[in-house]
């Protein structure tokens, strides 16, 4: 055995993958209870992210009021959280904060990204009821939320006669 003998050069390349590089999203502003609708971003500029893995969400108090969402979840595309709802009967917006990290075709990850949905608050209307006397007038104003978002305008989405007939 002989030490200290050097032998032929060689080349070694190595060969690095680029990694999809997605900005920060939001806040995006949606309503207590309403789907986020939001599309998780992309490179602009290449390699394209063709899934991504949510590896945490801050709920700050809130609860999912329709979707799944859960974390970690691996493999998703970008739609996965348009379907996400939040309910807030607080007082103020409330932020919900998923941090997602793309994932190339190559199987390469990017660094992880934030998607901010700023949960507006939905007005808390305390129950109301009135007694009138049959052919009177309902004069019954609507009450609004005491502690929060004031109501700006109703959906009457049903009235049940109870098989009276209006005069």
């Amino acid at each position: 055995m002989v030490v200290g003998c050097l032998g032929d050069e060689v080349d070694i390349i190595v060969m690095i993958k680029p990694e999809p590089v997605v900005d920060d999203q939001g806040p995006e502003l949606v309503c207590s209870d309403e789907p986020s609708g939001v599309m998780l971003g992309n490179d602009i500029d290449g390699p394209a992210a063709v899934t991504y893995n949510i590896t945490n969400i801050e709920y700050n108090g809130l609860t999912a009021s329709a979707g799944s969402p859960t974390f970690p979840v691996l493999g998703v595309s970008a739609n996965a959280i348009a379907g996400h709802a939040y309910t807030n009967k607080l007082n103020t917006n409330v932020d919900v904060v998923y941090t997602v990290v793309p994932v190339s075709a190559d199987g390469c990850e990017g660094d992880p990204f934030t998607v901010t949905l700023r949960i507006r608050p939905e007005p808390v209307v305390a129950f109301q009821e009135t007694m009138i006397c049959s052919d009177e007038p309902v004069s019954l104003i609507l009450g609004d939320d005491v502690n929060g978002p004031s109501v700006s305008l109703y959906n009457i989405t049903n009235i049940n006669p109870n098989s009276l007939t209006p005069a």
